[in-house]
């Protein structure tokens, strides 16, 4: 009767702990579709990111298309709605072209400044 108990017990406390505060989507990080919220930037060339919590963010949808705001992909802040390459992993703006890739779980955005910067982005919903 004991174990049995114990079994319980264990079972319950495992399926408790694995519940999450909803703050963490289940996604496919590699996966480029869906929205990517920015967490951190890169301005220099010693290659430490600072926390941005700024509110950027890209949607990547499966048609191809990208909407974002921000303002590396338009001349101003407002929402754009722009194209993607998968094969070149390129965003194509009328002012820019970025390239993205994967660093583990995040989605790491390259712009054009003095040297390149970079921002960091993490996967919260998919598509």
């Amino acid at each position: 009767m004991r174990l049995v108990l114990l079994s319980i017990v264990l079972i319950s406390s495992g399926l408790l702990s694995s519940c999450s505060n909803g703050d963490d989507v289940k996604v496919n990080p590699n996966s480029i579709y869906g929205t990517w919220r920015i967490i951190a930037n890169q301005t220099s060339s010693d290659n430490d990111f600072v926390d941005n919590d700024s509110g950027i963010y890209y949607d990547f949808d499966i048609n191809g298309t990208v909407r974002t705001n921000g303002a590396q992909c338009t001349s101003d802040s407002f929402l754009n709605e722009r194209s993607f390459n998968l094969q070149s992993q390129t965003i194509t703006c009328s002012n820019n072209v970025l390239t993205y890739d994967f660093q583990g779980e995040h989605l790491i955005i390259t712009y054009p400044c003095d040297p390149n910067c970079k921002q960091k982005f993490k996967k919260t919903a998919n598509n």
